[in-house]
């Protein structure tokens, strides 16, 4: 019990709680733009490597 409440909470703060309050749209945007931002950002890290190399 105490430990599904603090996944509970854990998950809530990382915004997974919300999925439950939003629309399920909202939450196809918000993982999109998520990804997005995601690839984005290892793009970035593998020129850095790319140019740590050189």
């Amino acid at each position: 019990m105490e430990k599904e409440r603090m996944k509970r909470e854990k998950d809530e703060e990382r915004g997974k709680g919300k999925a439950f309050l939003l629309s399920p749209s909202k939450v196809r945007l918000d993982w999109i733009e998520w990804r997005d931002r995601k690839k984005e950002k290892e793009k970035e890290e593998e020129e850095e490597r790319i140019k740590d190399l050189v």
